[in-house]
């Protein structure tokens, strides 16, 4: 059973995201807190607004992209 989970959780995906409404640096701070929380990581280019989100395959993208829009930011995935 752990093997299980230490294979599913052991296997990571990369998203691109495209996210518009930021503004700042404290922006970029929010989103990545807001992608950590949900099990990523992320590099956030404040000037194009694009993001490139690691984490672990079994998280799905929309749980990436809701916990995004509740910071009040749109985004979606390219």
């Amino acid at each position: 059973f752990t093997e299980d989970i230490i294979m599913l959780f052991g296997k990571k995906k990369t998203i691109d995201l495209l996210i518009s409404g930021m503004h700042c640096e404290k922006c970029v701070e929010k989103v990545v807190k807001a992608i950590k929380a949900v099990g990523g990581s992320a590099i956030v280019d404040l000037a194009t607004g694009k993001a490139k989100v690691t984490c672990p395959e079994a998280i799905d993208v929309n749980l990436i992209i809701e916990a995004i829009k509740k910071l009040g930011f749109d985004c979606k995935a390219e």
